[in-house]
């Protein structure tokens, strides 16, 4: 199970350091209680988050999974870094999505969004599960819609020979959209309506935020705010009724699975620590922390109840620097619409 999704998880840590960098978007500043010079900081942090378009960033991950007598434990480490480059405008676009939209411009949005990235990121993973160890580096270099990964990695998660070859990738240009359809994300563009302005307000109202004491961060004084949100009474809240109103009647059996995977879930802890320089007011760390309990059924992974745990440690730095990224010229560049072609033959 453990190298099955590690591409996954690697491909889901290669955003989690621009969805750092937005944290706090000016739409959706949450200041709960704070004194009003407390809440400028983050007024004023999400205001220039908002513009950054790059970043290096330093992370850690322990991630652990348990309680599947099907799958077995799973433990993981991940110790990474990178440089991302994106357009700022183009997420900013795509968080503002609504239910409404079709899932074809979501798709379409994403694709720009995607072909705008430049990066390198080395992710060295380390785990196992009750059947298989996992000890490997990533490299992944992506550059105008092309994404590609060092052989060795191919070679740990499909255990096949790549041949002496050094980098293997995709060209996604005009594929992006097709992928995301087949893999059945266009039912969730039609849910995007879960992120309503009610469901920010239960949001908001269930979460807490304080500020701590000052630090540093790689000799940089910053101010520490902690936010902590109990999503228990948010998830159930829901009703089938409200959810098949945001998803559209043609969304009734996605409503259905929807609340019910809801319902399986207990949030056990969900916090979160901001750092913000106090003199720039960059993001310059995020800690998030997640415990929670999920049927395991929806993660394919059988009957039972499966135990999350997730720390992810994420420190950004060098923003708004240019970012130069070159595909090798010995690389194995595969168009994936060609791919997908071949696949539905």
């Amino acid at each position: 199970m453990l190298k099955r999704v590690t591409i996954l998880i690697a491909l889901a840590l290669l955003l989690a350091p621009g969805a750092a960098a937005q944290a706090g978007s000016m739409d959706g500043v949450n200041c709960g209680d704070l004194p009003e010079s407390d809440c400028q900081i983050l007024l004023d942090n999400a205001a220039i988050m908002d513009e950054v378009f790059s970043a290096a960033f330093d992370m850690t991950m322990e991630m652990g999974v348990s309680g599947d007598s099907n799958a077995g434990d799973m433990q993981l480490s991940v110790i990474g870094d990178g440089r991302l480059a994106a357009d700022p405008a183009l997420a900013t676009e795509l968080m503002a999505l609504d239910a409404a939209t079709e899932a074809d411009s979501m798709f379409a949005l994403v694709e720009e969004l995607f072909a705008a990235i430049q990066g390198e990121v080395v992710l060295n993973m380390t785990g196992a599960s009750a059947d298989e160890p996992l000890d490997m580096t990533l490299n992944l270099l992506i550059k105008d819609g092309v994404i590609v990964l060092n052989a060795g990695a191919m070679e740990t998660v499909t255990g096949e020979s790549m041949g002496g070859m050094e980098w293997f990738g995709f060209d996604t240009s005009g594929a992006l959209g097709d992928l995301l359809g087949e893999a059945g994300m266009g039912s969730i563009a039609d849910m995007s309506g879960m992120s309503s302005p009610a469901m920010e307000e239960a949001e908001a109202q269930a979460t807490t935020i304080a500020r701590l004491p000052d630090e540093q961060v790689a000799g940089i004084p910053v101010a520490v705010f902690e936010s902590s949100i109990n999503l228990n009474p948010i998830l159930s809240s829901l009703t089938l009724e409200e959810i098949q109103a945001e998803a559209g009647a043609d969304q009734a059996a996605d409503a259905e699975m929807a609340l019910a995977l809801t319902q399986s879930i207990e949030a056990r802890e969900m916090s979160s620590r901001h750092y913000i320089g106090i003199d720039d007011r960059f993001t310059h760390r995020m800690d998030l922390v997640m415990d929670l309990t999920i049927g395991s059924e929806f993660a394919g992974l059988g009957e039972g109840e499966l135990h999350l745990t997730a720390n992810i440690d994420i420190y950004l730095s060098a923003f708004n620097q240019p970012v130069v990224v070159e595909i090798p010229e010995e690389a194995m560049v595969i168009p994936l619409a060609m791919m997908m072609q071949m696949g539905s033959q």
